[in-house]
């Protein structure tokens, strides 16, 4: 769902000259921590991920305190965002591409502030993290409060730690 997400939300950006032209000054801007650097809880296509046997860890897992700020690691536009309206431990997370095809995922979010298509700048606030087990946002699968982080370049998952400065 997530490729396909991004290759729709791309094809908007290249008919919205001004957003194509506002992600293409950012070129080169790097990428920041999305919640303070912290014990990573599980590693890119972590052989013991607790989950493995139902898919392979797209992300790293930041240890993070339920409610942390969580914010856009690089500049971007918003493409997705799935909420947990009811409070029934759905998976909600933000979605954000960025120049160069790169994309970023916040997953096990407790609270999303931002909106699809809203242009974020690299540090905003764009969510307070989640995880700790059948809370607001958390998702079937987590163990604890973390925050999953992922970047994908083409809609194919990368090592977030090869990108994050």
């Amino acid at each position: 769902e997530i490729v396909r997400l991004e290759k729709e939300l791309r094809k908007k950006l290249l008919e919205k000259s001004e957003m194509e032209k506002n992600l293409n000054a950012f070129i080169g801007e790097g990428f920041r921590w999305p919640v303070a650097k912290n014990v990573i809880t599980a590693k890119f296509r972590d052989p013991s991920y607790p989950f493995r046997n139902i898919f392979e860890h797209p992300a790293i897992d930041i240890k993070s305190a339920q409610g942390s700020v969580v914010k856009a690691s690089a500049s971007g536009y918003v493409a997705k965002v799935q909420r947990d309206t009811q409070c029934t431990g759905r998976y909600a997370y933000v979605m954000i591409i960025h120049a160069n095809n790169l994309s970023t995922v916040y997953g096990h979010l407790n609270r999303i502030d931002v909106e699809e298509e809203q242009f974020v700048a690299q540090g905003q606030r764009i969510a307070l993290s989640g995880g700790r087990p059948k809370s607001c946002g958390s998702g079937r699968l987590t163990t604890g409060p973390h925050m999953h982080f992922e970047v994908r370049k083409n809609g194919i998952p990368q090592d977030p730690l090869d990108y994050l400065n």
